[in-house]
């Protein structure tokens, strides 16, 4: 500023005159002193000193970013520098007496840091950060805002792959995988799983199913592909958002989720009034954590039982279709039916057979052309009379028909009717083995049945002569 004389108000009564100095318009706002000299209209005069502060225009700060070092990643402390902001009336005594910043994340977050010069901020996620810093003076004059973009990187580890299973499926049912035990480790820092792929057939190529937990149709999985009870392996492939992949795989098994009825018979074939066991003890059903709960039996004679295994016992002879249902805990259950038919024979029943009557040694002249006298013998238990003669056997074979008569006497004289018949000697000596020697004794067995179709049996012992030694 020049040396200049300032003058107070002339319609005033006395006129001030101040004289300034030359001032340098860059030096700062200081108080100096100077001398004020009065007028009045009579042209009198006086001076004295006076204190005269002589302000300067205030200038903006000027706020500043110091690039950070890069690489920036995500989950590490990152220190911003402000520092490098500068107030132009700072040797004037002015500064920077406030830090504003502003971050703006990835997902459009906007956050303010505390006011301070170099702030520590931790990026919780990777991506395009804005920073802003608005710095303001003594004066409360503010900076204009300056930004900077970030890009905050990671050190991206891998997914990882979990399958879930094992499986365990059901035939003609849908089958749902469950993929959400797959994790990235980097999730805490914005990375995650962007792609589920499922490769179930088994050809490495993940194109079968996609998604988290996808649902498989049962038609996608045929028993001509995938056999019941044979797990099979299937796969699966995540991606994360950086495009790495894992893998991880478990297996699938279908079972037909019913039961299957099985079981034995004891002894089979049977005979009348004989206890005869039904074992269905070797029923299974193939499902995990599915059992038959309920075994219910139809013996085919209008009787009827229960448990895995049971007794019964018949009380006539013949063939029987014995039935076994058995029954499963699902809801609703299930059931599986099996018949198996069972042959009741008639009881044997021992009866007396008598080679030639009041003979001791019985003995038969094989050179005979005539007929040998039997008797079957009737006992308290067994009426001989009520014999079937068509049925009758030696040695499983029928008698020939030409001399074999029968009539009915008490042969034992015992007060019980009896039945003789008159066998051909040829047909008792059909039974005795070539080369028998002469003399020898063997046993003639008799079987048949009685007109009510029980069996009985009775043997005898006979001294044979003859031509049955075969000559060498």
């Amino acid at each position: 500023m020049n040396d200049s004389t300032v003058i107070a108000d002339d319609t005033a009564p006395y006129q001030f005159q101040v004289r300034l100095p030359n001032l340098d318009p860059d030096e700062c706002s200081v108080p100096s002193q100077f001398i004020a000299r009065a007028y009045d209209i009579r042209g009198s005069t006086d001076s004295t000193p006076v204190v005269i502060i002589v302000n300067q225009d205030n200038d903006p700060p000027i706020a500043d970013i110091v690039p950070p070092t890069l690489p920036v990643l995500a989950g590490e402390p990152l220190l911003l520098d402000g520092t490098t902001s500068n107030d132009p009336n700072g040797a004037c005594g002015d500064s920077i007496v406030r830090y504003q910043w502003d971050i703006t994340d990835p997902d459009g977050t906007q956050f303010t840091l505390p006011d301070e010069s170099t702030p520590t901020f931790t990026p919780l996620v990777f991506g395009d950060y804005s920073i802003q810093l608005i710095v303001t003076d003594r004066n409360g004059d503010q900076s204009p805002p300056i930004s900077i973009d970030l890009q905050v990187e990671i050190i991206n580890d891998p997914p990882v792959a979990d399958a879930g299973g094992p499986y365990i499926g059901e035939t003609g049912v849908d089958l749902q995988l469950d993929g959400t035990g797959s994790s990235d480790p980097d999730e805490s820092v914005g990375d995650s799983i962007v792609s589920f792929q499922w490769d179930i057939d088994n050809d490495g190529v993940f194109d079968d199913a996609a998604g988290e937990i996808p649902l498989i149709d049962a038609r996608d999985l045929p028993e001509s592909i995938f056999p019941r009870e044979i797990p099979f392996t299937v796969s699966l492939q995540v991606i994360d958002s950086f495009g790495v992949s894992s893998t991880d795989s478990t297996t699938i098994t279908i079972f037909d989720n019913e039961p299957t009825a099985a079981f034995t018979i004891t002894p089979s074939p049977s005979v009348v009034d004989e206890v005869v066991t039904f074992d269905a003890t070797s029923s299974t059903h193939s499902f995990p954590g599915r059992q038959i709960v309920d075994y219910q039996w139809d013996f085919g004679d209008g009787n009827t039982g229960t448990g895995d295994i049971t007794t019964h016992t018949y009380s006539s002879f013949g063939e029987f279709t014995v039935t076994l249902t058995v029954t499963d805990d699902n809801s609703p259950s299930k059931n599986d039916s099996l018949s198996l038919d069972l042959l009741v024979e008639s009881p044997i029943i021992p009866v007396i057979f008598d080679v030639k009557p009041d003979s001791d040694e019985n003995p038969i002249n094989c050179k005979s052309k005539g007929v040998t006298p039997t008797a079957i013998l009737s006992s308290p238990g067994f009426d001989a009379t009520q014999i079937d003669p068509p049925s009758h056997h030696l040695e499983a074979s029928p008698f020939s028909e030409s001399h074999n008569k029968l009539h009915l006497e008490d042969v034992n004289r015992d007060g019980l009717t009896d039945v003789v018949i008159h066998i051909d000697t040829k047909d008792i000596c059909l039974f005795i083995p070539d080369g028998t020697p002469n003399r020898a004794t063997v046993t003639i067995t008799m079987t048949g049945s009685t007109l009510d179709g029980k069996e009985f049996e009775g043997s005898d012992s006979v001294i044979v002569k003859g031509s049955k030694i075969k000559e060498n």
